[in-house]
Formats: structure tokens, sequence, C-alpha cells
């Protein structure tokens, strides 16, 4: 539960690498002004460790908590999120001064490390039942060029050897007194 000076977040892994293009957050508004912001934070050793980043999210549904989470997809390719495979990050959600919102409850009895943050002091950690937690990752240039590159050099090898190996495969014309014999 989110509240007026309180940040909740939960840690994360990361399934692959690239950019962040897409964020899926389950979100209930409880009541106060409807908007979160939401940060990207790198792990320390199982706790919050230095920001990387926010992203201001607005427009959760107002009273959507009482008639259950309602789920956020966001696109947030220009935040400049990029995430590492196999790295445990922390995603933080932080509420308005006068706000309620409820956030990422989960039945899964997953259980995954939180922090809580508040008045601005430092975090709080505890287990509990699991969050649910979907950040869409784009792979990064570098490896959509390799990887183009790579089935560029595969398609001219195979055309290549198509073509040397369909001029073999053809018997030798010979031409004998204006007619044409194999």
């Amino acid at each position: 539960m989110l509240a007026s000076d309180v940040s909740q977040s939960s840690q994360f892994q990361a399934g692959s690498s690239g950019s962040v293009a897409q964020m899926l957050i389950a979100m209930g508004h409880v009541t106060g002004t409807p908007q979160v912001t939401m940060r990207l934070y790198a792990d320390n050793s199982d706790t919050l460790g230095s920001q990387i980043d926010s992203y201001y999210v607005t427009t959760v549904n107002t009273g959507s908590f009482g008639a259950g989470t309602e789920v956020i997809t966001r696109d947030v390719s220009d935040a400049g999120w990029t995430v590492t495979a196999v790295q445990n990050y922390w995603l933080m959600a932080q509420s308005a001064t006068d706000t309620w919102l409820a956030w990422n409850f989960s039945t899964d009895d997953g259980v995954y490390g939180r922090a809580v943050i508040n008045n601005s002091g430092s975090p709080g950690y505890f287990d509990g039942v699991g969050l649910a937690i979907r950040l869409e990752a784009v792979p990064e240039p570098a490896s959509m060029i390799a990887l183009g590159a790579g089935l560029l050099a595969v398609a001219r090898r195979r055309r290549k050897a198509k073509a040397n190996h369909s001029d073999s495969r053809l018997p030798e014309l010979t031409r004998v007194q204006g007619v044409f014999r194999l």
C-alpha cells in the first residue's frame, strides 16, 4: 500500500539484456491524486542500491482499488532504462503526497524482497507475498546489428553456393554442324 510519503519497491532479476521498452504494473487507486512515479534502482547485495532513473506514470483510474487492481501498460522506451540479464534490480513506486495506491499484489505465494521508505527515511526491508513485475526489454542496437550482419552473410553464402552448385550440374553444349549436342 502506498500512502503519503511512503514508497514501496520490489526486487527483480532481469531475464535478458537490453533497453526497457514497456512496463506492466498492477495499480489500484484508493484516494488522492491518481498518479505514481516509478523508479529503477540498482541492487546492492539484496538491498536498495543507487537510483538509475525515474519515470512519471499518470492516469491510474480513480476508485480502481475497490474493483480490483488495474493492470497498466506504459511505453517507457523514452526513459532510456537498460538492464543486464541475470542482474538484480529494484522497481520503486512512489505516490503523490496526498495519495493512497495499492500496487502489484500477487497471489502466487512467492516470496520476494521488498523495501519501504517512509517519510523519506532509510529503507526498511521485509519479505512477503510475491509482487508481479514485468518489464519488457528490447535487445540493444549492437546485438541487432551483429545478428543482421550474420544473417546477411549466411544468405550471401547460400546464394553463392547455390550459384556454384547449379553451374556444375549443367551439361556442356557443343555445336556440331548447326545442331547442339550434349
